[in-house]
């Protein structure tokens, strides 16, 4: 009799990585809907058609994150509930026909639903990716394994400020938003082809993780999580803008600045997560780890308060995209460390919670900027602020450190994952 045909672990691992390259590129795509719009909001001809003011520019970034933050729990739930299928290619279906639609904007109100229903689409984007990574990935790689996802999040904005700005000044801003939206279509196939939910993790939790909600932890990292993220969608939002007032590049020259500046922070995300992963292979406590990075990262990118205290445009300029770039250590990290904090079961809910306090800065940021450069004049207090917010952040994981740091002990830190197959 012939023993029962066992799994082929490589095939296995061959689809996982092929998945992870899709949820990258998902990733990219809907930050590139994200950045279009923030490009368009720089140029004076977009503005004129719409007769947009700063208020009116503040109101329609902002719109996005009022569905995106609010319905991130409740995709967390669906996530967990229904799988990552399904409702992650209904979602990318439905941002990329609000994208599209927007090329036939006429008025301002039509713009502000489709960012809302745009937001509606990309709601389920973090809960997806944290579900898929915890239940496909051991924690000795989950940090790299974010870190690529995340790539996409850097290269979106990278990649997409210049690809905008090409195609706005090629054809036109319902053009840019037309070929934007309809294009990325195509990569619903491959994900309902290869992709297979699963209810279980990869491997089992260690003892003395993941037993529960930590509350004044979970809470700390949720603060950390809108602080860190206040700035990532300051300069989503205003930094197109910002390059071209402040200082005087035109359309062209802020798309290369900007993918300079979000390459940066793709380069070192992807690092971190590596870096953060070898040390927890290597017996680290993993939560010391993830929360040390992360500090890191925000103390670096606090850095961004010199800008307006420089006279040199050069120098102002390099110190902006050096933050930006800096805090690419805390973007996988960040992630990773929440999961630590739940039971697998939560993995959905928890990555929703921290979705929400990450998206309402999307809400705050491109508002209170706004509000700040008009009573100040200018960007200097809109930066300055950024720069104590992140301090905040940094606050809230020395918090994580102190309060969970203690409660997970070194033994309990997840060793060099075990041989298995990486079942879908």
């Amino acid at each position: 009799m012939r023993p029962p045909a066992q799994p082929d672990v490589r095939q296995g691992n061959v689809r996982n990585q092929v998945i992870l390259a899709l949820l990258a590129l998902a990733m990219a795509l809907a930050f590139f809907d994200r950045m279009n719009f923030s490009v368009a909001l720089a140029d004076p001809g977009f503005l004129r058609a719409f007769h947009l003011d700063d208020q009116d520019r503040g109101v329609l970034n902002s719109a996005f994150y009022w569905s995106y933050a609010l319905l991130q729990m409740p995709a967390g739930w669906l996530v967990d509930r229904y799988g990552v299928r399904w409702p992650f290619a209904l979602g990318f279906l439905c941002w990329s026909a609000a994208t599209a639609a927007t090329a036939i904007s006429t008025s301002v109100a039509t713009l502000i639903a489709l960012r809302i229903l745009l937001g509606i689409g990309e709601s389920v984007l973090s809960p997806v990716m944290m579900r898929w990574i915890r239940l496909n990935m051991p924690e000795s790689r989950s940090g790299l394994a974010v870190g690529i996802v995340m790539l996409g999040s850097k290269l979106g904005p990278a990649l997409g400020a210049p690809l905008s700005a090409w195609l706005l000044v090629r054809w036109g801003w319902p053009q840019m938003f037309l070929i934007l939206g309809m294009i990325p279509i195509l990569w619903v196939v491959p994900w309902l082809l290869l992709v297979r939910d699963r209810s279980t993790p990869l491997a089992p939790s260690q003892p003395g993780q993941n037993g529960g909600f930590a509350n004044i932890s979970v809470a700390a990292v949720l603060v950390a999580s809108f602080c860190y993220q206040y700035f990532i969608y300051f300069c989503l939002t205003w930094m197109p803008a910002y390059v071209v007032e402040a200082f005087h590049l035109d359309i062209t020259g802020m798309g290369w600045y900007s993918m300079v500046a979000f390459g940066g922070t793709a380069v070192i995300a992807v690092a971190a997560g590596y870096a953060a992963d070898r040390l927890i292979a290597r017996g680290q406590n993993a939560l010391r780890v993830r929360a040390s990075f992360a500090i890191a990262g925000l103390a670096l990118a606090s850095t961004e308060i010199a800008s307006v205290f420089v006279t040199h445009r050069s120098a102002a300029l390099f110190i902006t995209a050096f933050a930006l770039s800096a805090a690419g250590l805390v973007t996988p990290n960040h992630w990773a460390l929440g999961q630590l904090l739940v039971p697998a079961r939560f993995s959905g809910k928890m990555a929703g919670m921290q979705a929400c306090a990450a998206g309402l800065p999307g809400i705050a940021a491109p508002l209170f900027t706004a509000w700040l450069k008009s009573i100040s004049g200018g960007y200097a207090l809109p930066v300055i602020t950024v720069a104590v917010i992140l301090v905040i952040g940094m606050l809230c994981y020395l918090v994580v450190l102190r309060s969970a740091g203690s409660r997970i002990s070194d033994a309990d830190s997840p060793g060099p994952e075990r041989s298995g197959p990486a079942q879908q």
